[in-house]
């Protein structure tokens, strides 16, 4: 396999950095309004009932999965091992791939964001947008990391199959050439 060449593999470790520390900043400077401004676990409706917030610290993962002392350590570990993945799928995107160069960074950030609350104190990631009503279910409490996150893991997981959708296929060709 030749080298890689810095002008067609891999994106920019500058825009890498400058859309995860953009996330990283959003969301710990409104983790941190939440925490001065609400009160942890009363309902505050803001913008004529459109968006409900209320302070929730959460120690498991995802929605509250996991939730205990021991999550506290897991979920920091799985923080590494995704990064590691996330920088390199991101060293290896082509620089055409604007949609993967996009999400990666905004993944790791929101990542990054959540892992700076676990690893400052017990309590938890701080959630503060949510509950919302659907009418059919309740939409758990999230932060501006989760939201990152959970777009942006979209986001990639559609950059990635259109990638695999569009690669040649390897498999050997079934077609036979009959002599004439």
């Amino acid at each position: 396999m030749p080298p890689r060449s810095k002008s067609t593999r891999g994106g920019s470790w500058w825009v890498f950095a400058a859309i995860a520390i953009a996330v990283v900043g959003l969301d710990q400077s409104t983790k941190a309004w939440a925490m001065k401004s609400l009160a942890y676990g009363a309902p505050t409706v803001f913008k004529a009932g459109f968006l409900p917030l209320t302070l929730h610290f959460n120690t498991g993962g995802l929605w509250g999965i996991g939730s205990g002392t021991l999550t506290r350590w897991f979920f920091p570990g799985a923080t590494a091992v995704a990064m590691i993945v996330l920088f390199q799928i991101y060293r290896t995107t082509a620089t055409g791939d604007r949609l993967k160069l996009f999400a990666v960074p905004m993944v790791a950030g929101g990542a990054a964001g959540n892992l700076i609350d676990r690893l400052r104190w017990d309590r938890g990631v701080v959630d503060f947008l949510g509950p919302f009503d659907l009418g059919f279910m309740i939409w758990p409490i999230f932060n501006v990391a989760d939201m990152a996150i959970s777009c942006c893991t979209i986001l990639l997981v559609i950059a990635l199959w259109r990638e695999g959708a569009s690669a040649p296929s390897e498999a050997p060709s079934t077609d036979l050439e009959i002599p004439s």
